[in-house]
C-alpha cells in the first residue's frame, strides 16, 4: 500500500479556508454596521434599492461561509483519512521482516 498525501500543503490550505472565513465575517460585520448607521437615511425609493442589495450581498456572505466550512471539513477529513492510512501502512510494514531491519 502506498500513501501519498501533503500534510504540509493540506493544513496550508485549511488555514487560509479559516483565513478567508474570517476576512468575510469582518467584511460582513462591517457591512451591517455602515448600513445600520444609514439606515435612517434611505426611507425613500433608493433605500427600497439599498435593503434589497443589502439582503443579496447578505445571502452571499452566507453561501460563502457555508462553502468555506464544507470545504474546510473535506479538508479536515482528508487530513484525518490520509493519516489514518498512513499509520496502517506503517503498522504493517513494522508488522513484517522489512520493519524489523
Amino acid at each position: 500500500m502506498e500513501v501519498k498525501a501533503n500534510f504540509q500543503v493540506l493544513q496550508e490550505l485549511a488555514d487560509l479556508i479559516k483565513v478567508t472565513g474570517n476576512r468575510i465575517e469582518g467584511e460582513r460585520d462591517a457591512w451591517g454596521s455602515k448600513s445600520k448607521q444609514t439606515e435612517a437615511d434611505w426611507l425613500d425609493t433608493a433605500g427600497g434599492a439599498f435593503t434589497g442589495v443589502s439582503n443579496a450581498w447578505s445571502g452571499l456572505v452566507q453561501v460563502q461561509e457555508d462553502v468555506l466550512r464544507k470545504l474546510d471539513i473535506a479538508v479536515q477529513d482528508a487530513i484525518r483519512i490520509y493519516m489514518e492510512a498512513k499509520a496502517r501502512a506503517q503498522a504493517q510494514v513494522e508488522s513484517t521482516s522489512l520493519g524489523a531491519r
